[in-house]
């Protein structure tokens, strides 16, 4: 009987609770009626909630009589009693108050209209997706006035560079300082193998001296603002990804039939009277030829998987995220692994003392190659694209193709270096932070930041002895190794002051940062077995002497910021960093970066306050001085470097000498970036479409450059700081809902930069200075292809202008070296004589204008992105082109030769007698690229019980609209901003197609 009556009671218990518990469903919209994604909904007091999806429907369980809260940014946040119903939609109004987003900036956030600066953020939802490698990728396209490129192409493992607002250095870096959670990271500390772009919620671009001077020294080139993700609503929840995809090689170019290249030199022998150098057998057996891009590339893979557990109590947060990465180049034998485990966490203590940090691991291995421009045995593409394809891959056998036996040629089969060859880069990078902060109460709190970065690279390379260059010297091992650490340690004080209708911040704080670089390289040679690879360098014959060098380098820093807001109308920000590093010089030891700006919320007037068609308009400026410090480490002090080999000193052999490894320079230091800003932000019909626009005028003083000086010195260079360039711009950026209803919404972002790069002084008041560029091909009878202009870009092309095609039986009395084939330039002075004076400009490696279009539409629970980028009005010097387009390309077969003279492309080498450096090859790389699209679908959530299930399809780079007839239009070899635009042996682009699963429990 007690049994019966205890499974009564408990069977009562379940039905009551059964009613008293219920899902409550319903739709979240705006005041149109447009539905809301993403709105929170949470059971007041409960670690209970969920989200709206893209219809602005959800699902939650809770009981009669608890209260739901929906709360969304730029809404009016609403709380709803839950009766007997089981549907409750929502409709929230727009709260013009809120709607401002969060901005991240130095040391702390501000609301986006608060700010006097130039700053851009974007969010995750709208990074461009696909194979994202890096995080610099995330962005392209995306912010008016940043540019991401890569010297690298889609080499495995190759981080991409952002430059804001042009280039400012000469010879120094023009990279932005990178700031992850509030902490700079040191250089060492890469984006591209040390992160994982699934880690990242927001990247904020800060690019006036008001947003940037607070980081003083570091800041000239901007600031790159990045927060990762962390736990937000107060449960657990755990995300996963998923991604994988192909990458085909694009490829422009086409090799020439191998037997109509040799019937054509059979012919011009004939024609000279010669017999001719391929039998009709030798012609049957080389057939087509070999292309040797399809030899040595593939079809590419890459895997991208990513998991992360994000916890949120009362007083805590905690969330860990870990991360594999595989990407298998289209080049054979090329790859980038990369494992990463990053954590992030905070607790508050109680309520004033409060402690955050993170710790990211992340370790990389990298099978890779040179990629880099020069015409050495080591760079892939260089063998690629130069090889003749009158001989075979591989013979019958399966060994190596070789040349003919009766054909003289230097000619070697690349194959070998690409297959045989390892050349292992495993990188290990830990780095942690700590910050403890203390509330003395709501006006009041200071902070204490501290990070350390720990890093160990390792490189080792083995060149076989059936791989020429190892050949050459009995195998070739070459093993280095780098230790990085890093040590920062910052404190600053908040005040919030409120009297009235005024509100000042100030900010007041210091800076200590430590460096300590250590690293050695050592090589052998003469190996009796290729088995070791360089795992035993003690079986060489030959071992050159170790090379090693310690370096290390200090920061200490002071800074402060003021921000007044009167009346959330009129805003003032003063801003001043102290710096003193251990780079600088011994008479300019410390630096002073003050900036000021003012703005005007001129929609809180009350002339505006009640617009229906102006809902935020804001009118900025600012003036302000930032630095760049990335001096070589050293450069201001006297050292000097062991020689290679040993001398005979008073009767003992084998002393080991010293010489000058720099003059010393103790006026050395940073170079500095005057900056002037003025723009506005515009917001319209309730901030459905959003605009800014900003003009910008900055000079770069004080450019660090490496003067030539007499060689009695012991050097031939001595590194100062000489000259000056400026920037001049202006960015367009539009963000628009133009079309939102109940099942349909389109979203536009159009942004567009124009800078114009000058080069205001060079050293000792000269108007142009000519540059050492050798590219190994012609042009030995003229200067380099680059020169310094005093009121031209710093990237500059000097070149002459062709003629025609020097015929047979014509000479030049201009150009009396020539020979027939060869082309003749035109006498731009008309002096009879064509020489230096008759270089005129070709145009700038650095584009005039940039451009990104992105348009988002969605149709109930489909998604579909696409993203355009552009560049226009600058030119690439393509040497590919130069150096094959009439020795082994398809357009040699209609190169000039004695029966073949109407064609404008030149005999074999047709610049050897001349120069390379011409407009024929320098050409315009003006071009619009499809950069992605995206086709996505998420699930609803009843239909598999998960929440934001996402499954989508993407493609990159799917087309290129430009006439350069390049590899692509958008790649240089080089980082130094003076010779970009030199398209040379660079890892060729690929197309991407792949699929992408995201989940949410």
């Amino acid at each position: 009987m007690k049994i019966k009556l205890t499974i009564y009671l408990v069977f009562c218990l379940g039905t009551l609770v059964s009613w008293s518990q219920s899902t409550i469903s319903g739709t979240v919209s705006d005041e149109a009626g447009d539905p809301l994604p993403g709105v929170n909904i949470t059971v007041k007091g409960k670690n209970t909630g969920a989200s709206s999806d893209y219809d602005g429907n959800y699902n939650i369980t809770a009981k009669q009589g608890e209260v739901l809260e929906y709360s969304f940014l730029g809404f009016v946040s609403q709380s709803v009693t839950i009766g007997n119903q089981t549907t409750i939609n929502i409709s929230l109004k727009e709260d013009l108050a809120k709607l401002d987003e969060v901005v991240v900036i130095g040391y702390g956030t501000a609301k986006k209209s608060d700010l006097t600066g130039s700053v851009k953020s974007i969010t995750s939802d709208k990074f461009v997706e696909g194979n994202q490698n890096s995080v610099q990728g995330l962005i392209r396209g995306k912010v008016a006035g940043a540019r991401v490129t890569s010297s690298s192409g889609a080499e495995p493992g190759a981080a991409a560079t952002i430059q804001i607002r042009g280039a400012n250095s000469i010879s120094g870096n023009n990279n932005p300082l990178y700031v992850v959670d509030g902490v700079p990271v040191p250089d060492s500390f890469s984006l591209g193998t040390d992160m994982n772009p699934n880690d990242i919620a927001s990247i904020d671009i800060l690019k006036d001296a008001s947003a940037t001077a607070i980081y003083g020294s570091r800041a000239a080139n901007g600031l790159v603002m990045i927060t990762t993700k962390r736990a937000k609503e107060e449960k657990t929840r755990v995300t996963f990804s998923a991604a994988s995809g192909i990458q085909v090689l694009v490829k422009p170019i086409e090799y020439a039939s191998g037997s109509v290249m040799a019937t054509i030199d059979n012919q011009i022998q004939e024609e000279l009277g010669n017999e001719p150098i391929y039998s009709e057998e030798q012609i049957a057996e080389i057939g087509d030829g070999t292309d040797w891009i399809d030899e040595g590339t593939r079809t590419g893979m890459f895997t991208d998987y990513a998991v992360g557990l994000y916890s949120r109590g009362e007083s805590s947060t905690f969330n860990v995220n870990m991360g594999y990465y595989k990407n298998e180049g289209v080049i054979k034998n090329s790859e980038f692994n990369r494992l990463t485990l990053s954590t992030n966490y905070s607790k508050d203590f109680n309520d004033k003392f409060f402690m955050d940090g993170s710790i990211r691991i992340s370790h990389s291995m990298t099978n890779t190659f040179s990629f880099s421009e020069g015409n050495g045995r080591e760079n892939v593409m260089n063998r690629l694209l130069n090889t003749s394809p009158l001989f075979p891959a591989y013979n019958d056998d399966g060994s190596y193709g070789v040349p003919l036996d009766n054909v003289a040629t230097f000619d070697e089969n690349p194959l070998p270096a690409i297959l045989e060859s390892t050349n292992d880069l495993r990188r290990t990078s830990v780095y942690s932070t700590v910050g403890l902060g203390y509330k003395f109460n709501k006006n009041l709190d200071v902070k204490v930041n501290s990070a350390f970065l720990l890093q160990d690279s390792f490189s080792g390379t083995y060149l076989p002895r059936i791989v020429p260059a190892g050949g050459l010297v009995g195998g070739y091992a070459e093993v280095s190794h780098k230790d990085v650490r890093d040590v920062l340690l910052e404190a600053f004080l908040n005040y919030n002051l409120d009297i009235k209708k005024n509100n000042t911040k100030f900010l007041l704080g210091a800076s200590m940062q430590n460096n300590f670089n250590d690293q050695y390289r050592t090589i052998a040679k003469g190996f009796n077995s290729d088995a070791y690879l360089y795992h035993n360098l003690g079986a060489a014959n030959i071992i050159d002497p170790l090379n090693s060098n310690y370096v290390t380098t200090k920061r200490q820093s002071a800074f402060f910021r003021m921000n007044n807001n009167y009346d959330s109308r009129y805003l003032l920000t003063a801003t001043v960093r102290l710096d003193a590093s251990s780079r600088f010089g011994a008479n300019n030891k410390t630096g002073v970066f003050p900036s000021v700006a003012f703005g005007w919320n001129a929609s809180n007037e009350d002339f505006l306050k009640d617009s229906n068609v102006i809902s935020r308009l804001k009118i900025r400026g600012s003036y302000g001085l930032t630095g760049n410090d990335r001096i070589p480490a050293g450069r201001s002090n006297a050292l000097s470097e062991t020689t290679w080999s040993t001398y005979a000193w008073g009767g003992e052999s084998g002393s080991v000498g010293f010489s000058p490894l720099n003059i010393p320079n103790p006026d050395l230091k940073w170079e500095t970036t005057k900056q002037f800003n003025i723009g506005f932000e515009l917001g319209l019909i309730k901030n459905r479409v959003n605009i800014e626009f900003d003009y910008y005028d900055k000079t770069t003083d004080d450019l660090l450059f490496e003067r030539d000086i007499s060689r009695y010195l012991g050097k031939e260079t001595f590194l100062q700081n000489i000259g000056s360039v400026k920037n001049t711009g202006l960015e367009f950026n539009i963000d628009a809902r133009v079309i939102r209803t109940n099942k349909f919404r389109w979203n536009l972002n159009y942004n567009v930069a124009y800078n114009e790069n000058e080069v205001l002084e060079l050293p000792e008041g000269a108007e142009s200075l000519a540059l050492d560029d050798n590219i190994g091909v012609g042009g030995s009878n003229y200067p380099g292809y680059h020169k310094l202009q005093v009121g031209k870009p710093i990237s500059s092309f000097y070149g002459f202008e062709v003629d025609r095609i020097l015929q047979a039986g014509e000479s030049s009395a201009m150009q009396p070296d020539l020979i027939p084939g060869e082309y003749t330039f035109k006498d731009q002075n008309g002096d009879g004589k064509i020489n230096d004076e008759d270089r005129v400009s070709l145009g700038s490696g650095l584009p005039k204008v940039t451009m990104g279009l992105t348009n988002t539409f969605r149709y109930n629970n489909f998604s579909l992105d696409m993203t355009f980028t552009g560049a226009f009005d600058y030119v690439l010097f393509n040497v590919n082109k130069a150096k094959n387009e009439s020795r082994w390309w398809k357009s040699a077969e209609n190169r000039w030769t004695p029966i073949n003279t109407d064609t404008d492309i030149p005999k074999q080498n047709g610049w050897a007698n001349s120069s390379v450096s011409n407009d024929r090859f320098i050409n315009k790389a003006s071009f619009v690229r499809f950069q992605n699209i995206t086709l996505s679908y998420k699930l609803p959530n009843s239909v598999i019980g998960l929440n934001n299930f996402r499954i989508s399809i993407s493609g990159e780079n799917l087309h290129v609209f430009t006439d350069y007839d390049g590899f692509d239009p958008e790649l240089s070899s080089r980082n130094n901003p003076t010779k970009a635009g030199l398209d040379w042996n660079i890892y060729p682009q690929n197309r991407v197609f792949s699929l992408k699963i995201n989940a949410e429990f």
